[in-house]
């Protein structure tokens, strides 16, 4: 069973309104207030072992003292996951969720997501270095924000493929997947193909320059995206950010010259 430690607020927590914003970092073993709506959907992977509530002033006006009660509670509970939130609009929530997913994930090596609004402040903060979940501006959205964020810790927790930001509905984090470029032993790569493939990466011999149709059987008309990446020497297997490729530039039965084409990196993370 994996374990789960779980971050909130004053308010989230159950321990008062604003008049509780000052309040200190505070354990709960167990789930505790809005801990408890993640309890049921990850039942059969997960235990939520304990639960930290914080004010939301005394985290943002001591966030040194905030985040070594944090790794204090790592240390102490081992988990796989932390989950922060949501916080949906609420700035000073959103920072200190932000913050501590961020402390969890780089000082202590611990997968951690959060919640937040889209024009929450601590969205464009944390969105490169932590998963940050699509949810709605107050916490009348919880009922869609809780299924979201579970089915997300599901993934994390069982190493299953993350998809893209549109299909998981999370903040693309500004970084782009490298094109991966496969030697095959056979004077022959794996590279992007042309738009009218049905696939993304080609098997071609790279000296067959001229071919008119995509080997994997998809006759591409206009520009031909086929072409030779003058890596067919390449003895590794790794990821580039940039790759060039020689193309013919053609209509059905007439070659118009040759096409240099640059491509960077696609598909943002």
């Amino acid at each position: 069973m994996k374990k789960i430690l779980f971050y909130t607020n004053q308010f989230f927590g159950q321990i008062g309104g604003e008049d509780m914003a000052y309040a200190e970092p505070q354990l709960f073993e167990g789930m505790h207030g809005s801990a408890n709506t993640f309890g049921a959907p990850l039942k059969d992977i997960a235990e939520i072992v304990a639960t930290i509530v914080c004010g939301d002033n005394f985290y943002a006006e001591n966030m040194e003292t905030g985040r070594a009660f944090l790794l204090e509670q790592i240390k102490k509970y081992q988990p796989d996951l932390i989950i922060a939130g949501p916080a949906f609009n609420a700035g000073r929530f959103g920072i200190a969720c932000g913050d501590v997913c961020k402390t969890a994930k780089e000082q202590a090596g611990v997968e951690a997501i959060t919640g937040l609004y889209e024009e929450n402040p601590a969205v464009d903060m944390f969105k490169k270095d932590v998963y940050i979940l699509r949810v709605g501006k107050s916490a009348a959205g919880i009922r869609k924000a809780v299924p979201l964020m579970a089915g997300f810790a599901r993934k994390l927790l069982t190493g299953e493929p993350i998809g893209t930001p549109e299909d998981e509905q999370y903040y693309a984090k500004g970084k782009r997947a490298a094109d991966t470029i496969f030697n095959t032993g056979n004077n022959s790569i794996l590279y992007p193909c042309s738009p009218g493939c049905t696939t993304q990466l080609c098997h071609t011999p790279c000296k067959d320059l001229f071919s008119t149709s995509c080997p994997n059987g998809t006759t591409s008309s206009g520009k031909l995206g086929l072409g030779v990446s003058f890596l067919d020497r390449l003895n590794m297997i790794g990821a580039v950010k940039r790759t060039f490729t020689a193309s013919p530039l053609s209509i059905p039965g007439f070659h118009l010259g040759i096409r240099p084409t640059t491509r960077n990196a696609s598909l943002s993370r």
